[in-house]
């Protein structure tokens, strides 16, 4: 596999120093009043900080609906793919890791009280489903990850809302060496340091921004969702993780945007396609209420920002079509490299994620407008990766959201601190001052000077 490569491929810790770049395209969009945490315009595309704060701010009500429906909250996958790449050294042993799988009487039971009953502890994974919820999974197209290659009694069926991205604790050599292999993937030839650069094609810093922006997406949930005290169950945003991981490296943030713009135009491209899609699930009307914020989503980005990522610089000279292959290749590497993922409920999210960023691959650089209009929505594309894509939007819509969130609770934080540090120093400025009063007005006793002494270094000490 071409993962080995990662061996004699430069990467520091997951991310390499980032350069900036001239946009691929001709393309801009109006600019909105500057973010906080960073500004200015998104390496490789259309867009800005600022005009992706504002369409992310329109567009994050409707996905957050869309993925709480039956239709789009419950996802298909094989989570227990054997690994061919990595020795077997068994799985994590978090009970945040852990998968839960329900014997069928188990299931039935749950799933006839669903809205009352409370979600296990920790939020384990629960590979189980309402059946009539698996109909219309059809087949369709070449995906751009290995997991739709295997055979269908493999398949399992997860609920998404009972398992959602947070921090596990799966750390240590074995995710390290996880991401390792990932961007390992990235180095197309040797010796290139640093995939953002200008001297490289557009097709290759496109394909490190991708998986960069994923990564520090990924962070991002993790620190939003982090588990804060162990002993009583409590889970919320980490800001001073979020600060180390992503805050503090503005370059990595703007991978996270290429990442998310790159998915919103993949979604805008197949409107029609979504528009026409059947939705149909055992929740009564809940087809018509897809179909209506499918809708309002499209509206809203054609709208605010018509121009997100031009697809079409890409893939254009001479070599374009062995380098679409080699970049095929590589990413249903990464699809691989996820199957040794030992922490089961960071396998799922990788592998649906992944499968999100293949979706939307195959979606700009495989079918044109006219192949989607002669072969049809079931043809062109499988019900798991219009899933899968939705809910990758939402989780870089969410990112988008969030490190603006934590990164303004860490300048709460500071300027708390840095409150409570001025009234002490005011506080000491008093209590030596009155000190100065004290002995200027009155005379200290033999044999109490030492003592004086003693007490004025003490409060000088602080």
């Amino acid at each position: 596999l071409i993962f080995l490569l990662a061996l004699g491929c430069v990467f520091l810790s997951g991310y390499l120093p980032a350069a900036s770049s001239e946009s691929g395209g001709s393309c801009s969009c109006s600019s909105a009043p500057t973010s906080a945490l960073i500004s200015g315009a998104v390496d490789d595309c259309c867009c800005s900080v600022e005009v992706v704060d504002d369409v992310n701010s329109q567009i994050r009500p409707i996905l957050s609906e869309l993925v709480k429906t039956t239709y789009f909250r419950h996802y298909k996958l094989n989570l227990w793919r054997k690994c061919k790449i990595f020795p077997e050294d068994g799985q994590c042993m978090f009970r945040t890791c852990a998968v839960e799988e329900c014997e069928e009487a188990e299931w039935k039971q749950i799933w006839e009280d669903e809205e009352t009953k409370e979600e296990p502890e920790f939020s384990r994974v629960n590979s189980f489903i309402e059946q009539d919820a698996r109909h219309t999974w059809t087949d369709g197209g070449d995906p751009w990850t290995n997991d739709m290659c295997t055979d269908e009694h493999d398949f399992h069926y997860i609920d998404l809302h009972r398992n959602p991205e947070r921090f596990t604790g799966y750390s240590g050599p074995t995710a390290t060496r996880i991401w390792a292999a990932i961007y390992g993937e990235n180095c197309f030839t040797s010796g290139e340091t640093d995939p953002t650069s200008a001297d490289i094609c557009i097709e290759k810093r496109a394909f490190y921004r991708l998986i960069s922006g994923l990564h520090t997406s990924i962070t991002v949930h993790l620190a939003y969702d982090f588990l804060l005290d162990a002993d009583k169950g409590i889970w919320g945003p980490n800001p001073d993780l979020f600060h180390a991981r992503v805050g503090h490296f503005p370059q990595r943030l703007k991978n996270m945007y290429f990442t998310y713009l790159f998915l919103l135009r993949a979604t805008q491209k197949i409107s029609p396609l979504l528009l026409d899609w059947d939705y149909h699930t055992p929740t009564a009307g809940e087809a018509t209420k897809v179909h209506e914020l499918i809708e309002n989503m499209s509206k809203t980005i054609t709208l605010t920002c018509p121009a997100t990522f031009d697809e079409t610089v890409m893939f254009k000279g001479p070599d374009s079509d062995a380098l679409k292959k080699q970049f095929k290749a590589r990413f249903r590497n990464i699809s691989e490299v996820l199957d040794c993922v030992t922490c089961e409920k960071c396998r799922l999210w990788g592998k649906l994620q992944i499968n999100g960023l293949g979706t939307a691959l195959k979606i700009l650089f495989e079918l044109s407008e006219s192949d989607l209009e002669r072969a049809g929505p079931r043809m062109a594309l499988q019900r798991t990766e219009i899933v899968a894509l939705i809910n990758t939007l939402n989780r870089l819509s969410e990112s988008v959201q969030w490190s603006h969130e934590m990164h303004l609770m860490r300048l709460q934080k500071l300027q708390q601190e840095a409150t409570e540090k001025a009234k002490q120093n005011e506080k000491r400025t008093q209590a030596a001052g009155s000190r100065d009063t004290s002995e200027n007005s009155s005379s200290v006793p033999v044999g109490q000077e030492k003592t004086k002494e003693k007490t004025a270094n003490y409060f000088l000490a602080f």
